[in-house]
């Protein structure tokens, strides 16, 4: 059982090696905060990673540090399990940093036969990291739209579609950023282009805003693409009324934003039809490594086993979270203490 915990933490500033064009805006460093949980008895520690993305629902970043602030620095385990919904980032961090030192053997799983979906960047620079990306061993690419002007997009997709061979296969990612015009034209040009290549666009995420829930709803009913939630879903309490309202469709699960996963398991075992996607929130290794070990644990459960969404390495300088997959279990600790003192 866990006792008594020494209880550490970092803020931590990594620049993305090229600003990350989204709906939302130009995303140039990801900020976070470490944590560090250590068993006073056995001297053993693990690492929890809260990183919170405000645009999605979570906590900022000040309300996390203000929670880590007043924390002692010696803590029990009831601290790790009883974080409020409010905030879900602090949540995964120390339940995920909680469970790693309770069961070690979870968190050494072998994770390496996963399959993964990589990001490309948004504009006319997917032609040229698609290939990529694809030799790297990705049969799935997701690609950011609605950033750029709509026949721009439309014509980069065209020809994505001409160069990838016919086993890879889209996901196209609006972030909640385009109109119900918009979002028709998409999925009428995704349906014609799985007419003739089915299959090679997996869905469209996030067409809408979350608050266009009903028009979402329509949109799913009216094309054969089929429509996938992110910022819809970005806590569990809103998956939870998504589904429970009626929507059958894919859910799309960043672990690092959902708050508690053991919470999630709980709630997919009662529901096995739910059809997850799980992804990243762009977290350094610590929290990558968290997020896949839960994602390696539910998605073969789940109605519809999908590609894992962490191919983001090539956006930071260092770091891929994918090498800790062919890691041993000392190199991975290596690296995440790597990580840890990285910011000390």
């Amino acid at each position: 059982m866990l006792t008594d915990l020494k209880f550490e933490f970092r803020p931590y500033r990594r620049p993305f090696r090229q600003p990350l064009r989204t709906h939302h805006g130009l995303w140039l460093i990801r900020e976070g905060i470490l944590i560090r949980l250590t068993d006073i008895g056995t001297g053993i520690h693990r690492y929890g990673e809260i990183a919170p993305i405000p645009w999605f629902g979570s906590e900022t970043l000040e309300q996390a540090l203000q929670f880590c602030q007043q924390l002692p620095r010696q803590i029990s385990k009831a601290y790790l399990f009883g974080i409020p919904e409010e905030l879900p980032a602090c949540q995964f961090g120390f339940e995920s940093a909680g469970l790693a030192l309770q069961d070690p053997d979870g968190f050494n799983r072998d994770l390496s036969g996963l399959a993964f979906c990589g990001l490309l960047p948004a504009g006319e620079a997917a032609l040229t990291q698609a290939g990529s990306l694809y030799e790297q061993g990705y049969r799935v690419l997701k690609w950011k739209v609605g950033v750029r002007e709509r026949q721009q997009e439309w014509q980069v997709l065209t020809d994505l579609i001409k160069h990838l061979p016919q086993d890879c296969h889209l996901r196209l990612d609006a972030n909640g950023g385009l109109t119900g015009l918009e979002a028709h034209e998409w999925l009428a040009l995704c349906d014609q282009v799985n007419h003739h290549s089915p299959g090679r666009i997996e869905f469209l995420e996030q067409p809408l805003s979350p608050n266009h829930s009903t028009e979402l709803v329509h949109l799913s009913q009216q094309y054969q693409t089929p429509i996938a939630l992110d910022e819809s879903v970005a806590q569990l309490s809103q998956l939870k009324r998504l589904h429970q309202s009626g929507w059958v469709g894919i859910l799309v699960v960043k672990p690092a934003l959902l708050g508690s996963c053991l919470a999630l398991q709980d709630y997919r075992d009662q529901h096995p039809e739910l059809d997850l996607v799980f992804s990243s929130a762009l977290e350094t290794p610590i929290g990558a490594w968290h997020g896949i070990a839960w994602a390696g644990s539910l998605q073969p459960k789940t109605a519809c086993p999908r590609a894992l969404g962490w191919g983001v390495g090539s956006f930071f300088p260092t770091w891929d979270p994918l090498t800790l997959l062919r890691a041993s279990a000392e190199e991975r600790e290596t690296l995440l203490q790597e990580v840890w003192d990285f910011y000390g």
